[in-house]
């Protein structure tokens, strides 16, 4: 006489959950799965969401703004020392609300990845515009450009963007 089978934790906890062994045509140890409420749907609705986002999107395009200063070497921003450029360094801007487009497809807006994907492809020309103001080469100097009688923001449109990099630290206060 083969050993009595004893009840596990969840067929004491849950006796009405447990299905009937004889009748499931598998082995009942294996198959004590409890069965959820609306599952099916939940299943469907994945399904859907999954679709919906599977659809290409629409392109954006960027639409040029009328007071867009175009990126020089000559270009000086509010707060930048001119005297700095005239010793052969590179200025430290900060960007916001920046958009990056493709000039040879109509302004069509790109995504860093798509950036980067095609970065070494002569095909692609990216550009990019939006808002820039200068970093404050002392902890004294800054807040001091928000003293300024011109409350418009400067944006700029800088052609030709062959990389970037993000700097995710921030001043310690």
């Amino acid at each position: 006489m083969p050993p009595r089978r004893r009840p596990n934790a969840f067929e004491v906890t849950y006796p009405g959950e447990v299905q009937d062994e004889s009748g499931s045509g598998t082995d009942g140890g294996n198959n004590r799965r409890r069965q959820r409420d609306g599952a099916e749907h939940y299943h469907d609705s994945c399904a859907k969401r999954r679709k919906t986002n599977e659809r290409p999107r629409a392109p954006r395009y960027y639409r040029p703004e009328n007071n867009e200063l175009l990126e020089t070497e000559d270009l000086i921003v509010i707060g930048e020392d001119p005297g700095a450029l005239d010793d052969g360094q590179k200025p430290t801007r900060i960007l916001h609300d920046f958009a990056f487009f493709d000039p040879t497809r109509d302004l069509v807006m790109v995504s860093l990845s798509y950036f980067d994907e095609h970065r070494g492809n002569n095909d692609h020309m990216f550009e990019g515009a939006g808002e820039v103001t200068s970093v404050p080469e002392n902890d004294e100097d800054e807040g001091q450009e928000d003293d300024l009688e011109d409350d418009e923001p400067q944006l700029i449109r800088i052609k030709n963007i062959l990389g970037y990099s993000i700097d995710y630290t921030e001043d310690e206060e």
